[in-house]
C-alpha cells in the first residue's frame, strides 16, 4: 500500500471527510431544522454582507465618479488655461505685429504728407503765376478792345457830328426858304443872302460847340447840344410850315403866284419830310453810339474801380431835353384852334372852292399828325438817351 500511487491509494477518498475542530458547538436539537435555520441565518447574513458591499460598491463608485469628475473639470480647466494663455499670446503677438504696421503706415503717411504739401506748394506757385498772366492776358485784351471800341465810338461821333451839321443847314436853309415864301420876299431873297444867313447860324452852332467843348464832359455835351438843337431846329421849321398852311386856308386860291408859292411849300415840306426821316436815323445812329460808348466807358470804370459821375450842367441838359416837347406844345388840339382861325378870317372861301378846302383840310391832319408824330418822337429819343 504504502507503494501505491496517491491518485489510485483509496486513501484519497478518506480527504473528503474533515475533522471536527475543538471548541463550542451549538446543541444539536430539531434536526434537521437546526441546520435549515442555521443555513437560512447564514443566508441572511451573506445578503446583507452583500448589500453592504453593493453599498460600499456604489459609494465608491461614486467617490471614484466624484474623483474622475473633478479630475475631468481640472483637466478641462488646464486645457482652458492653455487654450486662453495660447489665445492670449496670440492676440499679443498679433497686436504687436498691427502696432508695427500702423507705425510703419504712419511713417508711409507722413511722408505722403509732406510730398503733398510739397506738390501742393508748387500747383499754388503755379495757379498764381498762371492767374497773373492770364489776368495781364484778359488786361491787354480787354485794352485792346477799349481802344478799338474808343476809336471805332470817335469815329461814328464825328461822322454824325457832321452829318448832323450838313442837315441842320439844309434845315436852316428850308426854313429861311419858307419864310421867305411866306413873307411874300421870294424874289428879293437869293441863294446867296440865304447862304449867308445860313453861314451866320453855322458860326453860332460853331461857337456853342466851342464853349460846350470847353467843358470837362466835352463829347457828350457836344452830342446832346446838336441832338437839342436839331429838335429845335425841326420844330420851328414844324411851326412855319403850320403857320403857312394856316394862311393858306385862311387865304383863296385864286392868285397863279400863290398857288406856285402853294406847290412849291408842299414841295418843301416832302424835303422837310425827308430830311426828317434822315435826322431821325442819324439820330439813332448816335443813340447806338452813345450807348456803346457808356458800355465802354462802363468797362473803364470797372477796370479802374473809379465811380461814374455825371455833371450837373449835363443833367440840367437832359432836364431839359426831357421836358421840350412837353413844354413847346403844351395843348394837342392846336390844328383845330387854326382852323376855327381861318374859318373865321376868311368865311367866303368856303363858298367859293369847297371841294379846295377839303383837300386843304386833309393835308392840314396829315400834317399835324407828322408833327405829333415828331414831336413824340423827340421825347422819346431824350428819355432813350437820359436810360442809356
Amino acid at each position: 500500500m504504502d507503494k501505491t500511487k496517491k491518485d489510485i491509494h483509496p486513501r484519497q477518498y478518506l480527504n473528503m471527510f474533515t475533522k471536527l475542530e475543538k471548541g463550542t458547538y451549538p446543541e444539536f436539537r430539531g434536526y434537521p431544522k437546526v441546520i435549515i435555520d442555521s443555513e437560512a441565518q447564514k443566508l441572511t447574513d451573506l445578503k446583507k454582507d452583500l448589500e453592504d458591499i453593493e453599498l460600499v460598491e456604489a459609494k465608491s463608485l461614486l467617490n471614484k465618479k466624484k474623483e474622475i469628475d473633478k479630475l475631468l473639470d481640472s483637466d478641462l480647466e488646464n486645457i482652458e488655461r492653455k487654450r486662453l494663455f495660447e489665445m492670449k499670446k496670440a492676440c499679443n503677438e498679433k497686436l504687436q505685429d498691427q502696432q508695427v504696421q500702423a507705425k510703419e503706415h504712419l511713417q508711409r503717411l507722413a511722408k505722403l504728407r509732406q510730398k503733398f504739401d510739397e506738390h501742393q506748394a508748387k500747383v499754388l506757385k503755379y495757379s498764381k503765376s498762371d492767374q497773373l498772366r492770364k489776368r495781364l492776358e484778359s488786361k491787354e485784351m480787354l485794352c485792346s478792345e477799349i481802344e478799338t471800341n474808343q476809336k471805332a465810338n470817335d469815329y461814328q461821333a464825328e461822322k454824325s457830328k457832321t452829318l448832323l451839321l450838313q442837315h441842320y443847314s439844309e434845315l436852316m436853309r428850308h426854313k429861311m426858304q419858307i419864310e421867305a415864301l411866306l413873307q411874300d420876299e421870294s424874289s428879293s431873297l437869293d441863294d446867296s443872302h440865304l447862304y449867308e444867313r445860313a453861314r451866320k447860324e453855322h458860326r453860332g452852332i460853331l461857337k456853342q460847340i466851342k464853349k460846350i467843348s470847353e467843358c470837362p464832359d466835352a463829347e457828350m455835351l457836344i452830342r446832346q447840344y446838336n441832338v437839342v438843337s436839331s429838335l429845335v431846329a425841326m420844330e420851328d421849321l414844324i411851326k412855319k410850315v403850320e403857320s403857312a398852311l394856316a394862311k393858306e386856308l385862311s387865304n383863296e386860291y385864286v392868285d397863279l403866284v400863290k398857288s406856285e408859292s402853294c406847290l412849291r411849300n408842299i414841295q418843301l415840306q416832302s424835303e422837310t419830310k425827308q430830311l426828317e426821316t434822315e435826322v431821325n436815323n442819324i439820330l439813332n445812329a448816335l443813340s447806338k453810339s452813345k450807348f456803346a460808348e457808356s458800355r465802354s466807358k462802363l468797362s473803364k470804370d470797372a477796370t479802374s474801380n473809379t465811380p461814374f459821375s455825371i455833371s450837373e450842367e449835363e443833367s440840367n441838359l437832359k432836364h431839359h431835353i426831357i421836358n421840350y416837347g412837353a413844354n413847346q406844345y403844351p395843348d394837342n388840339r392846336r390844328g383845330q384852334e387854326v382852323s376855327l382861325f381861318s374859318k373865321r378870317s376868311n368865311p367866303s372861301a368856303k363858298n367859293t372852292s369847297e371841294k379846295r378846302t377839303i383837300e386843304d383840310a386833309k393835308i392840314w391832319l396829315r400834317n399835324d399828325c407828322w408833327k405829333k408824330k415828331v414831336t413824340d418822337k423827340s421825347v422819346r429819343f431824350s428819355c432813350s438817351n437820359m436810360n442809356t
